[in-house]
């Protein structure tokens, strides 16, 4: 089934910022993507993971599975009954490395008869060892609540000015 993508709405930061937060999100659609390409600033920080919590939910109602590669090795992580949906896949690199590019998947966010889960794949060069991390993860958000916000926190960190946040509504044809 062929799918088209709808810009819902974008923002790329003039300042550093803690989070970015996309709200009022149209019921009207079949699911959403978030692409990022940003840094952190996480020189203070350096082993904190960006967070993502939607409708502004900090209770204990998100799992995720994490799978990552650096050079020639292969992580894992799991979360249960986490406050936010934390990507560990080495979060995004700091403020001093290239731009990395983050995309999370949202399927079936306004179904109110389902619990929400989330697909997400980032690449993030790493410049001063010349390598990639790649990584995937899956999460659940245990609610059938639709989802009308998403907040995307830097995790202990900020998101470094010129970082780039969009939303996409995806319909299928």
């Amino acid at each position: 089934m062929a799918k088209t993508y709808e810009p819902i709405a974008s923002t790329t930061l003039g300042s550093d910022a803690t989070s970015h937060t996309f709200t009022s999100i149209p019921g009207s659609f079949t699911d959403l993507r978030i692409i990022i390409t940003g840094r952190r600033n996480n020189t203070s920080t350096p082993n904190s993971f960006p967070v993502m919590r939607v409708n502004s939910d900090t209770g204990s109602n998100y799992s995720a599975t994490h799978v990552y590669g650096f050079n020639s090795a292969a992580y894992s992580a799991r979360d249960t009954s986490a406050t936010g949906l934390t990507f560990h896949v080495s979060g995004l690199p700091r403020s001093d490395e290239a731009f990395s590019i983050f995309t999370i998947d949202l399927m079936s966010y306004a179904n109110t008869s389902v619990n929400k889960t989330f697909l997400s794949v980032m690449s993030c060069p790493i410049i001063n060892v010349s390598n990639y991390i790649v990584g995937r993860s899956v999460g659940l958000w245990r609610s059938t609540s639709a989802i009308t916000s998403v907040t995307l926190e830097a995790g202990g960190a900020s998101w470094h000015a010129g970082s780039t946040f969009s939303l996409f509504g995806v319909k299928a044809a």
